[in-house]
């Protein structure tokens, strides 16, 4: 994050949780004051690639999303019909949807973080 001098500041929270299914886990903190509700979703899974979705809310604000998480640098096409599936079935559109990419992550990110 970006702090108010141009500096780049990391915050740190500690959440609790459960794990009320083996697919879900729900997670808890308060963050700079406010409550953070969060329930992660385990949506397909296989050995190279992993989809979430999230819904939570802090204070009347509610967010949800979705992750596609892959262990190469692009999606394995045999996965690709199956995570196209779950966005749709999500009610995600491609104009919806960003990627990032890890050469753009802060050099100064705490390695704990990755």
């Amino acid at each position: 994050m970006a702090a108010a001098n141009g500096t780049e500041i990391w915050v740190s929270s500690a959440y609790a949780g459960t794990q009320p299914t083996d697919k879900t886990i729900y997670l808890a903190t308060t963050d700079f004051g406010m409550p953070d509700e969060q329930t992660w979703y385990a949506m397909y899974r296989t050995e190279d690639t992993l989809v979430t979705y999230y819904c939570g809310s802090v204070i009347s604000w509610h967010f949800e999303g979705l992750l596609v998480m892959s262990k190469g640098t692009t999606l394995n096409p045999a996965d690709e019909a199956a995570v196209k599936q779950v966005i749709a079935d999500l009610g995600f559109t491609q104009d919806q949807l960003c990627t990032t990419k890890p050469e753009t992550c802060p050099a100064a990110a705490p390695a704990e973080y990755f």
